[in-house]
């Protein structure tokens, strides 16, 4: 117990502080769980018995984290424990801007222990992805020196640098 709240060891600081573990710990026992795949998004109802007729789907679409349009998917009832698959609409990039879409599982109304817009599930995924540089091997100035240096292809890293493999960092 801190400050008269219950507060889970090591997701929520002493100062109050949370950390990404509440937030992993809140996708784990989700009601909901949302997952995108190219053009739809599957919702597995994990309540126990009762289906998602009392929940309303919301998609945010951010430009560069600018909240560009707002809409609600028509999403069946999920009886509990079910599955179901609904198409996505084709949201188009901004031009140049890194585009991301929110899917939010709310409360479409008030219920006795939360106000009606209460988030129980949510998923991301990006539109357009951001521009990824380009990791072929390039000049770059150190000092009043110039060398070559090469980035994995796959996550970034440095691997090379003055002519030297490295590992980081």
């Amino acid at each position: 117990v801190h400050d008269g709240n219950f507060v889970m060891d090591g997701m929520v600081l002493s100062d109050d502080t949370l950390t990404p573990g509440l937030a992993e710990f809140a996708a784990v026992n989700a009601p909901v769980a949302l997952a995108t795949r190219p053009g739809s998004l599957e919702i597995t109802n994990r309540y126990h018995t009762v289906d998602t007729a009392h929940l309303r789907f919301v998609a945010v679409v951010e430009d560069d984290g600018a909240p560009r349009l707002e809409t609600e998917l028509a999403v069946p009832a999920v009886p509990a424990g079910e599955t179901a698959t609904v198409d996505l609409p084709a949201w188009d990039a901004a031009g140049g801007a890194e585009t991301w879409v929110t899917v939010r599982a709310e409360l479409a109304a008030d219920a006795p222990w939360a106000a009606r817009g209460h988030v129980v599930s949510h998923t991301q995924f990006a539109v357009a992805p951001p521009a990824r540089p380009s990791h072929a091997p390039r000049q770059v100035r150190r000092s009043d020196q110039v060398c070559d240096a090469g980035f994995d292809e796959r996550t970034g890293a440095l691997r090379r640098l003055f002519g030297l493999d490295v590992d980081g960092p």
